[in-house]
């Protein structure tokens, strides 16, 4: 019996690792099953279980860009996070968001962000420099995104049918803790975005990355924009 589920971990492990992204929504509702316990008996892993079982189970969201991933959250009934740091058109944030609110009213639509705060304009605008976002489009449609030119080369050269790279401007809220505040607020009102998630793109200047975070706390802990801000960052640097 022992080796009988061995054997299905393994499988479950490898359900779906072979494929051309076409099965994403297969394979998302699958972890949906293993996370409700409800894998069906007709299901080629039936029996599988995912352990040690919570006592509270974990939410699940579904980051995407673009208003097929927010209709497929929608559909799922699962919180939906858009990725506005890799996506930066507001026209499809607006239409992911009205895809999403259309479907599922009652779901957590949130907003993910690269916000960078300092004292002044000019700091933030200096520590945002100039960063790119690098896209390497598949010839099947699908779509990966590197942090440098050469990751994507590397990555188009593995990859087995014909790509191209493209380059653009990162969309970054750079600023002093108001001008972050009026920003989000403005999103906040436009789009009833029920949280947001901050991404600070620091690399190396980990004092500057914390100070972000110090000037942007006020607005979490007053309530200054309504909603919760989730402080999506490694705190602990080794």
């Amino acid at each position: 019996m022992k080796d009988y589920f061995n054997q299905l971990s393994t499988k479950a492990l490898q359900y779906g690792t072979v494929n051309d992204g076409k099965d994403f929504s297969e394979r998302l509702s699958f972890l949906l099953e293993l996370v409700e316990n409800s894998v069906g008996n007709d299901h080629p892993l039936a029996g599988i279980q995912a352990t040690p079982i919570p006592q509270k189970k974990p939410g699940i969201f579904l980051l995407g860009a673009n208003p097929k991933s927010a209709q497929l959250a929608a559909n799922l009934r699962i919180s939906y996070v858009f990725d506005k740091f890799i996506n930066s058109d507001d026209r499809v944030l607006e239409e992911a968001e009205n895809v999403y609110r259309d479907s599922f009213p009652n779901g957590k639509f949130i907003i993910s962000l690269a916000v960078i705060a300092a004292p002044t304009q000019i700091e933030a605008e200096e520590l945002a420099g100039e960063r790119k976002i690098v896209k390497v489009h598949l010839q099947s449609g699908r779509s990966v995104t590197l942090q440098s030119l050469e990751q994507a080369e590397a990555f188009g050269k593995q990859a087995s049918e014909p790509y191209e790279i493209t380059e653009q401007e990162a969309d970054i809220i750079a600023g002093t803790p108001n001008y972050v505040k009026g920003i989000l607020g403005k999103l906040q009102k436009t789009h009833q975005v029920d949280e947001f998630i901050l991404h600070t793109p620091i690399e190396k200047e980990e004092e500057e990355r914390f100070q972000s975070f110090h000037l942007l706390s006020p607005l979490y802990f007053k309530g200054e924009i309504g909603r919760k801000i989730t402080e999506h960052e490694e705190f602990i640097t080794k």
